[in-house]
């Protein structure tokens, strides 16, 4: 199964190092495991000033009435990337020279595919369109996850608010969207979280 894995490259003429998204998927070469990588994806923009990114439960009442997988994404990134000081435009989100087009699932900045690192994802293109071609309820998570719009649990329990929030928007939308569906438990598992 493909997955994200960043990279980091150093600059020419200077200690910094610039990081970039590739889509790897491991493969089996005798007894070892080796990464095979797919395709470059983009360079990962890091925003400084990350405000409060957490989803609260509080937020579930505002998607109950949400019916649709398209909807549900515009609506998770509409909240976080304004909590990033993102602004609302004519032709999407814009910050600092990143323009956000949710309905052209594109993130850019200088007219160049970019990622931005959210919670412990990497929002972008591909995560954008991975979550559009979701086919199950646990492909939709994983990728809500992937792209940052959910973070993700750090217990899998209900002390972890964001185990709760994931939970809850299992339950709310396992009727709503016409998928197969496990627990969450189950899933985590499944998927290695």
């Amino acid at each position: 199964m493909p997955f994200l894995r960043v990279k980091k490259v150093p600059r020419r003429q200077s200690s910094h190092k610039y990081e970039y998204v590739y889509e790897v998927e491991n493969y089996r070469e005798g007894n070892k495991i080796k990464q095979k990588t797919l395709r470059f994806l983009g360079r990962l923009v890091e925003l400084n000033e990350l405000a409060g990114s957490n989803q609260n439960i509080e937020d579930l009442e505002e998607l109950e009435g949400i019916s649709d997988k398209e909807r549900l994404i515009e609506h998770l990134a509409t909240a976080i990337l304004s909590a990033h000081g993102f602004k609302k435009s004519k032709k999407g989100f814009v910050k600092n020279k990143i323009l956000i087009d949710l309905k052209n699932y594109s993130v850019k900045l200088n007219n160049r595919n970019v990622f931005i690192k959210l919670n412990d994802g990497y929002f972008g293109k591909y995560t954008l369109e991975k979550l559009r071609e979701a086919r199950s309820y646990e492909e939709l998570i994983r990728w809500l996850v992937a792209s940052g719009l959910v973070p993700k649990p750090k217990k899998f329990d209900e002390s972890d608010p964001n185990f709760v929030f994931l939970t809850k928007l299992a339950a709310l939308f396992k009727d709503k969207i016409k998928i197969k569906t496990i627990s969450f438990e189950e899933f985590a598992k499944k998927v290695g979280y």
